[in-house]
């Protein structure tokens, strides 16, 4: 890389990365077959074969022949060997501390690392980057933050399919909002396609993951209009917990409506179902969202829920593809006992969420550490009112 840019061979090495989470599955992903490099690096087929050639010379990949999505038969693929995952994991913290500049909004010229300029571009994305970069003075001229963040993403289906599973990757390794941010440029790159089930799903399960959904009225409209059937009670409830529109009642299947009339006080928790129809991956998020009714349900004339149900809720929706924190966050606050309150704690919340959190378990342990490290969140953000109460209570201690 002595001019700046990554070569062809850097760059194909850079498009296998994360392979190794996929190899034991029974299909392979597109984007790591033959074809799906093809398209994905923009190189003829001459090209890719003279490079992986070299690469398995070098012992840096092998080929195989794999059952890959979207394909009928078993088509040529291709995995980093132990040595290429080292090689790979070195050229990506290469790239990313590279120094370039780039032009701020004002038009002037600035300095930065790539890291810090573009912290959530996959790997491939950071190399193409560069690769199209011009040269001034010696060093790369990288597009401005904002022109790259979703403009220059192509769009087709292979980019979008690894836009979601790198979210789904994100999830089962607890970054819960780089998921969300993963799913939200999916949503935007199905939006330009003109597919509304793709685009209200991602932005349904970017919400699912951290409570932010910016205009629920116009999500209902494109699910009404593409058949509600199409949607998981998990979809389903999240618009509801943004829109909370009681039209929804006679729009819904009948396990959402009695949710949301219970939660209107018009039925008992007892008319809710304790599961549904569907995978155990909806029915877990299901018993979570019940559960959370269930909380909200409970008086002086009701017995306590059991803080041994409570805490097998959080903890199957504090991991994995199940992994919903800011429910686990409400599910905490309405049980509000210490053990509930830690747990949520521990994850990876909204600043708001995690405000009420550390409030609550501070008031129960008395925790200082608790309030510095909400006060420094808060001053990240700006919220001098967050940052005052913080003072406030630090000064009783």
């Amino acid at each position: 890389m002595s001019s700046g840019r990554p070569s062809n061979r850097d760059r194909f090495l850079l498009s296998l990365s994360g392979c190794q989470e996929h190899q034991e599955r029974y299909e392979y992903p597109r984007r790591f077959s033959q074809r799906g490099l093809v398209q994905r690096l923009e190189m003829a087929q001459s090209h890719i074969s003279r490079t992986v050639k070299g690469l398995i010379d070098e012992g840096l990949i092998i080929s195989q022949r794999r059952r890959v999505a979207n394909e009928r038969k078993r088509v040529t693929a291709y995995l980093l060997t132990d040595k290429g995952i080292d090689l790979t994991r070195a050229l990506n913290s290469e790239l990313r501390q590279r120094e370039v500049l780039y032009r701020g909004q004002d038009g002037e010229l600035s300095r930065a690392n790539v890291a810090d300029l573009f912290p959530d571009l996959e790997a491939l994305e950071v190399a193409n980057l560069l690769k199209r970069a011009e040269i001034h003075d010696s060093m790369l001229l990288v597009d401005s933050p904002e022109s790259v963040d979703e403009g220059d993403l192509d769009l087709s289906s292979e980019t979008i399919s690894l836009l979601v599973e790198m979210a789904d990757l994100r999830m089962s390794q607890g970054q819960i909002n780089k998921a969300a941010r993963g799913l939200r440029r999916a949503a935007t790159l199905h939006r330009r396609q003109g597919n509304r089930i793709g685009e209200v799903k991602c932005l349904l399960n970017a919400a699912g993951l951290d409570g932010m959904l910016e205009d629920s009225r116009h999500a209902w409209k494109m699910m009404r209009d593409s058949g509600l059937e199409r949607y998981s009670g998990d979809e389903l409830l999240t618009i509801w917990s943004h829109l909370g529109d009681e039209e929804m009642i006679e729009h819904c299947p009948p396990h959402i409506s009695s949710y949301i009339l219970c939660s209107l006080g018009r039925n008992s928790i007892d008319e809710v179902p304790d599961s549904i129809e569907g995978n155990a991956l909806q029915n877990a998020i299901w018993r979570g969202k019940r559960l959370s009714l269930e909380l909200d349900c409970s008086g002086d004339d009701t017995p306590d829920i059991d803080e041994e149900e409570v805490m097998e809720v959080i903890l199957d929706l504090s991991k994995g593809h199940a992994s919903r924190p800011e429910l686990v966050a409400d599910i905490a606050l309405k049980h509000s006992s210490e053990k509930a309150l830690r747990a949520a704690w521990n994850l990876e919340l909204s600043t708001e969420s995690a405000g009420h959190i550390g409030f609550s378990l501070f008031l129960k342990n008395g925790n200082d550490s608790i309030l510095k490290v909400l006060m420094e969140r808060f001053e990240a953000e700006g919220d001098s009112a967050g940052v005052e109460v913080c003072k406030r209570l630090l000064s009783r201690v």
